[in-house]
Protein backbone atom coordinates (compact mmCIF):
# COMPACT_ATOMS: atom_id res chain seq x y z
CA UNK A 1 0.00 0.00 0.00
CA UNK A 2 1.46 3.15 -1.32
CA UNK A 3 2.43 5.74 1.71
CA UNK A 4 1.28 9.15 2.05
CA UNK A 5 2.91 12.08 3.57
CA UNK A 6 1.08 14.53 6.27
CA UNK A 7 2.19 17.15 3.61
CA UNK A 8 0.41 15.64 0.67
CA UNK A 9 -2.92 14.91 3.11
CA UNK A 10 -2.87 18.62 4.00
CA UNK A 11 -2.14 19.85 0.26
CA UNK A 12 -5.13 17.75 -1.11
CA UNK A 13 -7.75 18.96 1.77
CA UNK A 14 -6.26 22.47 1.33
CA UNK A 15 -7.95 22.39 -2.17
CA UNK A 16 -11.82 22.51 -0.65
CA UNK A 17 -10.79 25.64 1.27
CA UNK A 18 -11.66 27.23 -1.81
CA UNK A 19 -14.67 25.76 -3.35
CA UNK A 20 -16.75 28.14 -1.74
CA UNK A 21 -14.67 31.40 -1.16
CA UNK A 22 -16.92 32.61 -3.56
CA UNK A 23 -20.12 33.99 -0.97
CA UNK A 24 -16.88 34.95 1.45
CA UNK A 25 -17.03 38.67 0.22
CA UNK A 26 -20.74 38.86 0.82
CA UNK A 27 -19.90 41.37 3.54
CA UNK A 28 -18.86 44.00 1.35
CA UNK A 29 -22.51 44.06 -0.23
CA UNK A 30 -23.61 47.49 1.05
CA UNK A 31 -20.08 48.96 0.28
CA UNK A 32 -20.84 48.08 -3.88
CA UNK A 33 -24.55 49.22 -3.25
CA UNK A 34 -23.04 52.70 -2.93
CA UNK A 35 -20.22 52.12 -5.23
CA UNK A 36 -22.43 51.56 -7.85
CA UNK A 37 -26.10 53.48 -7.28
CA UNK A 38 -27.22 53.25 -10.80
CA UNK A 39 -27.15 49.20 -10.32
CA UNK A 40 -30.50 47.51 -8.77
CA UNK A 41 -29.58 45.59 -5.34
CA UNK A 42 -30.46 42.16 -7.14
CA UNK A 43 -27.37 43.25 -9.87
CA UNK A 44 -25.04 44.03 -6.92
CA UNK A 45 -25.54 40.85 -5.12
CA UNK A 46 -25.14 39.08 -8.48
CA UNK A 47 -21.55 40.15 -8.20
CA UNK A 48 -21.48 37.69 -5.51
CA UNK A 49 -23.33 34.66 -6.40
CA UNK A 50 -22.29 35.19 -10.56
CA UNK A 51 -19.48 32.91 -9.60
CA UNK A 52 -21.40 30.27 -8.38
CA UNK A 53 -23.81 30.30 -11.91
CA UNK A 54 -19.80 29.56 -13.72
CA UNK A 55 -19.28 26.66 -10.98
CA UNK A 56 -22.48 24.90 -11.47
CA UNK A 57 -21.98 24.73 -15.34
CA UNK A 58 -18.11 24.02 -15.19
CA UNK A 59 -19.83 20.97 -12.22
CA UNK A 60 -21.96 20.22 -15.24
CA UNK A 61 -19.18 19.86 -18.51
CA UNK A 62 -16.87 18.19 -15.79
CA UNK A 63 -17.10 14.70 -17.16
CA UNK A 64 -16.56 15.78 -21.11
CA UNK A 65 -13.61 18.25 -19.70
CA UNK A 66 -12.06 16.10 -17.61
CA UNK A 67 -11.55 13.52 -20.58
CA UNK A 68 -8.92 16.23 -22.14
CA UNK A 69 -7.68 17.93 -19.13
CA UNK A 70 -5.42 16.03 -16.73
CA UNK A 71 -5.40 16.39 -12.93
CA UNK A 72 -2.48 18.93 -12.89
CA UNK A 73 -4.30 20.76 -15.30
CA UNK A 74 -7.43 20.87 -13.84
CA UNK A 75 -6.43 22.10 -10.29
CA UNK A 76 -3.01 24.36 -11.76
CA UNK A 77 -5.49 26.26 -14.29
CA UNK A 78 -8.27 26.40 -11.73
CA UNK A 79 -6.08 27.52 -8.78
CA UNK A 80 -4.51 30.09 -11.00
CA UNK A 81 -7.96 31.52 -12.09
CA UNK A 82 -9.26 31.83 -8.72
CA UNK A 83 -6.14 33.86 -7.46
CA UNK A 84 -5.55 35.70 -10.82
CA UNK A 85 -8.99 36.59 -11.26
CA UNK A 86 -10.16 37.28 -7.38
CA UNK A 87 -7.52 39.42 -6.62
CA UNK A 88 -8.27 41.49 -9.97
CA UNK A 89 -11.22 43.84 -8.56
CA UNK A 90 -8.37 45.83 -6.38
CA UNK A 91 -7.65 46.93 -10.12
CA UNK A 92 -11.08 47.16 -11.96
CA UNK A 93 -13.20 50.14 -11.63
CA UNK A 94 -16.59 49.12 -13.57
CA UNK A 95 -19.42 47.01 -12.53
CA UNK A 96 -18.99 44.78 -15.48
CA UNK A 97 -14.96 44.59 -15.64
CA UNK A 98 -15.75 43.18 -11.91
CA UNK A 99 -18.65 41.21 -13.08
CA UNK A 100 -16.30 39.35 -15.55
CA UNK A 101 -13.47 38.94 -12.58
CA UNK A 102 -16.48 37.05 -10.89
CA UNK A 103 -17.40 34.92 -13.67
CA UNK A 104 -13.56 33.59 -13.94
CA UNK A 105 -12.95 33.03 -10.54
CA UNK A 106 -16.39 30.46 -10.75
CA UNK A 107 -15.03 28.57 -13.73
CA UNK A 108 -12.39 28.06 -11.30
CA UNK A 109 -13.33 26.75 -8.39
CA UNK A 110 -15.50 24.63 -10.87
CA UNK A 111 -12.28 23.00 -12.02
CA UNK A 112 -11.30 22.53 -8.48
CA UNK A 113 -14.75 21.29 -7.22
CA UNK A 114 -14.66 17.65 -8.38
CA UNK A 115 -11.10 17.15 -8.47
CA UNK A 116 -10.82 18.19 -4.68
CA UNK A 117 -12.87 15.42 -4.15
CA UNK A 118 -11.76 12.95 -6.75
CA UNK A 119 -8.30 13.22 -5.75
CA UNK A 120 -8.92 11.41 -2.20
CA UNK A 121 -11.29 8.63 -4.16
CA UNK A 122 -8.47 7.89 -6.65
CA UNK A 123 -5.69 7.73 -4.16
CA UNK A 124 -6.80 6.67 -0.56
CA UNK A 125 -8.79 3.57 0.34
CA UNK A 126 -10.58 2.51 3.09
CA UNK A 127 -11.02 4.03 6.31
CA UNK A 128 -8.70 6.59 5.69
CA UNK A 129 -10.66 7.04 2.64
CA UNK A 130 -13.91 8.33 4.97
CA UNK A 131 -11.80 9.48 7.28
CA UNK A 132 -10.48 12.55 4.93
CA UNK A 133 -13.63 12.93 3.10
CA UNK A 134 -15.22 14.21 6.51
CA UNK A 135 -12.51 16.14 6.85
CA UNK A 136 -12.54 17.48 3.32
CA UNK A 137 -16.28 18.37 3.91
CA UNK A 138 -15.03 20.41 7.53
CA UNK A 139 -12.04 21.98 5.56
CA UNK A 140 -14.73 23.55 3.11
CA UNK A 141 -16.42 25.26 6.08
CA UNK A 142 -13.44 26.14 7.63
CA UNK A 143 -12.20 27.90 4.30
CA UNK A 144 -15.20 29.33 4.19
CA UNK A 145 -15.08 30.71 7.98
CA UNK A 146 -11.85 32.14 7.70
CA UNK A 147 -11.93 33.76 4.39
CA UNK A 148 -15.05 35.55 5.30
CA UNK A 149 -12.90 37.01 9.03
CA UNK A 150 -10.10 37.73 6.96
CA UNK A 151 -12.12 39.68 3.95
CA UNK A 152 -14.47 41.57 6.86
CA UNK A 153 -10.80 42.71 8.64
CA UNK A 154 -9.79 43.86 5.17
CA UNK A 155 -12.77 46.15 4.89
CA UNK A 156 -11.48 48.29 7.51
CA UNK A 157 -8.98 49.68 4.27
CA UNK A 158 -11.46 49.39 1.44
CA UNK A 159 -14.32 47.93 0.38
CA UNK A 160 -12.16 46.09 -2.39
CA UNK A 161 -9.18 44.74 -0.45
CA UNK A 162 -11.64 42.10 0.48
CA UNK A 163 -10.63 40.63 -2.63
CA UNK A 164 -7.54 40.33 -1.50
CA UNK A 165 -8.48 37.04 0.76
CA UNK A 166 -8.65 35.51 -3.18
CA UNK A 167 -4.59 35.46 -3.21
CA UNK A 168 -4.28 32.10 -1.18
CA UNK A 169 -5.23 30.32 -4.27
CA UNK A 170 -1.50 30.50 -5.39
CA UNK A 171 -0.44 29.15 -1.45
CA UNK A 172 -2.70 26.54 -2.63
CA UNK A 173 -0.84 26.02 -5.54
CA UNK A 174 2.84 25.84 -3.96
CA UNK A 175 1.33 23.38 -1.55
CA UNK A 176 -0.12 21.19 -4.27
CA UNK A 177 2.92 21.62 -6.93
CA UNK A 178 5.07 20.82 -3.40
CA UNK A 179 4.04 17.66 -1.91
CA UNK A 180 1.19 16.33 -4.31
CA UNK A 181 2.65 13.73 -6.78
CA UNK A 182 1.64 13.45 -9.73
CA UNK A 183 -0.12 9.94 -10.50
CA UNK A 184 0.96 8.64 -13.86
CA UNK A 185 -2.06 5.67 -13.58
CA UNK A 186 -4.99 7.84 -13.42
CA UNK A 187 -8.60 5.89 -13.67
CA UNK A 188 -10.48 8.77 -14.31
CA UNK A 189 -11.21 7.13 -17.82
CA UNK A 190 -12.76 3.92 -16.64
CA UNK A 191 -14.64 5.50 -14.06
CA UNK A 192 -16.23 7.68 -16.70
CA UNK A 193 -17.02 4.40 -18.39
CA UNK A 194 -18.19 2.48 -15.65
CA UNK A 195 -20.23 5.37 -14.65
CA UNK A 196 -21.82 5.71 -18.33
CA UNK A 197 -23.35 1.97 -18.10
CA UNK A 198 -24.19 2.41 -14.23
CA UNK A 199 -26.91 5.17 -15.64
CA UNK A 200 -28.26 2.36 -17.50
CA UNK A 201 -29.72 0.58 -14.32
CA UNK A 202 -30.88 3.66 -12.53
CA UNK A 203 -34.84 2.92 -12.55
CA UNK A 204 -37.76 4.66 -12.05
CA UNK A 205 -38.03 5.14 -8.21
CA UNK A 206 -34.21 5.25 -8.01
CA UNK A 207 -34.38 8.35 -10.25
CA UNK A 208 -37.59 9.67 -8.36
CA UNK A 209 -35.24 9.59 -4.82
CA UNK A 210 -32.70 11.74 -7.07
CA UNK A 211 -34.41 14.31 -8.15
CA UNK A 212 -36.39 14.80 -4.80
CA UNK A 213 -33.33 14.87 -2.66
CA UNK A 214 -31.59 17.10 -5.31
CA UNK A 215 -34.22 18.98 -5.09
CA UNK A 216 -34.25 19.35 -1.74
CA UNK A 217 -30.47 20.20 -1.54
CA UNK A 218 -31.68 23.11 -4.15
CA UNK A 219 -33.92 24.61 -1.55
CA UNK A 220 -31.37 24.33 1.52
CA UNK A 221 -28.76 26.10 -0.41
CA UNK A 222 -30.61 28.80 -1.94
CA UNK A 223 -31.59 29.67 1.31
CA UNK A 224 -28.17 28.97 2.88
CA UNK A 225 -26.68 32.05 -0.15
CA UNK A 226 -29.75 33.91 0.45
CA UNK A 227 -28.89 34.37 4.30
CA UNK A 228 -25.38 35.06 3.49
CA UNK A 229 -26.05 37.40 0.93
CA UNK A 230 -28.52 39.56 2.45
CA UNK A 231 -27.70 39.74 6.00
CA UNK A 232 -25.35 42.35 5.63
CA UNK A 233 -27.88 44.95 3.58
CA UNK A 234 -29.96 44.06 6.43
CA UNK A 235 -28.12 44.92 9.32
CA UNK A 236 -26.58 47.72 7.98
CA UNK A 237 -29.52 49.14 5.92
CA UNK A 238 -31.89 49.00 8.99
CA UNK A 239 -29.16 50.72 11.35
CA UNK A 240 -28.77 47.83 13.23
CA UNK A 241 -25.05 47.20 13.33
CA UNK A 242 -21.76 48.28 11.24
CA UNK A 243 -20.71 46.53 8.32
CA UNK A 244 -17.73 44.76 10.17
CA UNK A 245 -20.76 43.34 12.63
CA UNK A 246 -22.55 42.23 9.71
CA UNK A 247 -19.22 40.55 8.78
CA UNK A 248 -18.25 38.84 11.76
CA UNK A 249 -22.34 37.82 11.94
CA UNK A 250 -21.86 36.12 8.49
CA UNK A 251 -18.78 34.29 9.92
CA UNK A 252 -21.04 32.87 13.17
CA UNK A 253 -23.07 31.65 10.30
CA UNK A 254 -19.95 29.27 8.74
CA UNK A 255 -18.46 28.49 12.15
CA UNK A 256 -21.72 27.05 13.32
CA UNK A 257 -21.55 24.96 9.82
CA UNK A 258 -18.13 24.04 10.60
CA UNK A 259 -19.49 22.63 14.05
CA UNK A 260 -22.49 20.63 12.37
CA UNK A 261 -20.19 18.41 10.12
CA UNK A 262 -17.92 17.49 13.32
CA UNK A 263 -21.16 16.16 15.02
CA UNK A 264 -22.99 14.98 12.42
CA UNK A 265 -22.54 11.05 13.39
CA UNK A 266 -23.47 11.87 16.91
CA UNK A 267 -26.93 13.98 15.65
CA UNK A 268 -27.97 11.42 13.26
CA UNK A 269 -27.38 8.72 15.70
CA UNK A 270 -29.56 10.33 18.56
CA UNK A 271 -31.84 11.20 16.33
CA UNK A 272 -32.46 8.86 13.29
CA UNK A 273 -35.00 8.95 11.06
CA UNK A 274 -36.20 12.48 12.51
CA UNK A 275 -33.20 14.37 11.68
CA UNK A 276 -34.42 15.96 8.17
CA UNK A 277 -37.82 17.59 9.85
CA UNK A 278 -36.56 18.62 13.17
CA UNK A 279 -33.70 20.58 11.47
CA UNK A 280 -35.58 22.08 8.80
CA UNK A 281 -37.69 23.22 11.88
CA UNK A 282 -34.73 24.62 13.18
CA UNK A 283 -33.36 26.33 10.77
CA UNK A 284 -36.50 27.96 10.22
CA UNK A 285 -36.59 29.41 13.86
CA UNK A 286 -33.58 30.60 12.80
CA UNK A 287 -34.55 32.29 10.12
CA UNK A 288 -37.49 33.83 11.99
CA UNK A 289 -34.87 35.09 14.22
CA UNK A 290 -33.24 36.86 12.35
CA UNK A 291 -36.25 38.40 10.31
CA UNK A 292 -38.20 39.63 13.74
CA UNK A 293 -35.55 40.54 16.36
CA UNK A 294 -33.87 44.49 15.83
CA UNK A 295 -30.84 43.45 18.79
CA UNK A 296 -27.75 42.09 16.83
CA UNK A 297 -27.26 39.82 19.75
CA UNK A 298 -30.58 38.00 18.79
CA UNK A 299 -29.87 37.99 15.49
CA UNK A 300 -26.38 36.63 16.17
CA UNK A 301 -28.17 33.49 17.97
CA UNK A 302 -30.77 32.97 14.92
CA UNK A 303 -27.61 33.46 12.37
CA UNK A 304 -25.77 30.66 14.53
CA UNK A 305 -28.98 28.50 14.73
CA UNK A 306 -29.54 28.50 10.83
CA UNK A 307 -25.62 28.21 10.07
CA UNK A 308 -26.04 25.02 12.18
CA UNK A 309 -29.09 23.68 11.14
CA UNK A 310 -29.09 23.96 7.44
CA UNK A 311 -25.41 22.11 7.16
CA UNK A 312 -27.32 19.53 9.25
CA UNK A 313 -30.14 19.02 6.63
CA UNK A 314 -27.22 19.16 3.58
CA UNK A 315 -25.33 16.39 5.19
CA UNK A 316 -28.07 14.66 5.69
CA UNK A 317 -29.09 14.64 1.71
CA UNK A 318 -26.06 13.09 1.04
CA UNK A 319 -25.70 10.54 3.75
CA UNK A 320 -29.27 9.36 2.56
CA UNK A 321 -28.68 8.95 -0.85
CA UNK A 322 -25.95 6.84 0.60
CA UNK A 323 -27.91 4.41 2.65
CA UNK A 324 -31.31 4.46 -0.56
CA UNK A 325 -29.40 3.93 -3.04
CA UNK A 326 -26.93 1.28 -4.84
CA UNK A 327 -23.56 1.49 -5.12
CA UNK A 328 -23.65 1.33 -9.01
CA UNK A 329 -25.99 4.27 -9.17
CA UNK A 330 -24.86 6.32 -5.89
CA UNK A 331 -21.97 8.11 -7.92
CA UNK A 332 -24.69 9.52 -10.18
CA UNK A 333 -27.04 10.29 -7.51
CA UNK A 334 -24.18 12.17 -5.81
CA UNK A 335 -23.65 14.03 -8.81
CA UNK A 336 -27.00 15.12 -9.74
CA UNK A 337 -27.52 16.47 -5.99
CA UNK A 338 -24.51 17.99 -6.07
CA UNK A 339 -25.46 19.99 -9.70
CA UNK A 340 -28.65 20.83 -7.95
CA UNK A 341 -26.88 22.39 -4.85
CA UNK A 342 -24.82 24.45 -7.04
CA UNK A 343 -28.03 25.73 -8.79
CA UNK A 344 -28.92 26.60 -5.98
CA UNK A 345 -26.23 29.02 -4.96
CA UNK A 346 -26.20 30.54 -8.95
CA UNK A 347 -30.60 31.01 -8.28
CA UNK A 348 -30.46 32.50 -5.38
CA UNK A 349 -30.55 36.28 -6.25
CA UNK A 350 -33.03 35.73 -8.91
CA UNK A 351 -35.09 33.99 -6.02
CA UNK A 352 -34.62 37.06 -4.09
CA UNK A 353 -35.86 39.16 -6.44
CA UNK A 354 -39.12 37.35 -6.77
CA UNK A 355 -39.38 37.27 -2.97
CA UNK A 356 -39.29 41.13 -3.22
CA UNK A 357 -42.16 41.47 -5.90
CA UNK A 358 -44.47 40.01 -2.65
CA UNK A 359 -42.87 42.05 -0.42
CA UNK A 360 -39.46 44.16 -0.60
CA UNK A 361 -38.83 44.71 3.01
CA UNK A 362 -35.51 43.45 3.44
CA UNK A 363 -36.61 41.01 6.76
CA UNK A 364 -39.23 39.60 4.66
CA UNK A 365 -36.99 37.00 2.62
CA UNK A 366 -35.95 35.73 6.16
CA UNK A 367 -39.61 35.10 7.15
CA UNK A 368 -40.80 34.07 3.88
CA UNK A 369 -37.91 31.31 3.29
CA UNK A 370 -38.78 30.10 7.20
CA UNK A 371 -42.54 28.79 6.33
CA UNK A 372 -41.08 27.50 2.92
CA UNK A 373 -38.76 25.02 5.39
CA UNK A 374 -41.62 24.48 7.97
CA UNK A 375 -43.97 23.55 5.26
CA UNK A 376 -41.26 20.53 3.65
CA UNK A 377 -40.50 19.57 7.39
CA UNK A 378 -44.28 19.29 8.16
CA UNK A 379 -45.10 17.36 4.39
CA UNK A 380 -41.81 14.86 5.37
CA UNK A 381 -43.18 14.11 8.85
CA UNK A 382 -46.29 13.36 7.13
CA UNK A 383 -44.42 11.36 4.89
CA UNK A 384 -42.39 9.22 7.46
CA UNK A 385 -45.22 9.00 9.60
CA UNK A 386 -47.54 7.34 7.07
CA UNK A 387 -44.76 4.64 5.84
CA UNK A 388 -45.34 3.68 9.72
CA UNK A 389 -48.75 3.30 9.55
Amino acid sequence: MKKHTTMEIIAILSLSLLLTATLSISGIIPSLIKEFPDYSRSSIELLVSVSSIATTIMVGLNPFISRFLSEQVSVTVGLLMVGLAGVAPLGLSTYEEILIARILVGIGIGLLNTRAVSLIGERFTGAQRSKLLGFRGSAETLGQTVLTIISGQLLLISWNSSFLIYSVAFLVLFLYWGFVPKDEKLTLEKDLTAASKSNHHLNKEQAKIIALHALLANILITVTVSTIIRVPSMITELNIGTMLQANRMISIFMFAGFLSGIVFGQVMTYFKKNVIPLFLFLSAVGLLMIGLFSQIFLISIGAFIVGFALSICVAWVFNSLSNVLPKEVLSTGNSIALFGSNLGAAITPFVLKLIGFINDDLRFSFIFQAVVLIAIAVLILFTIRKKED
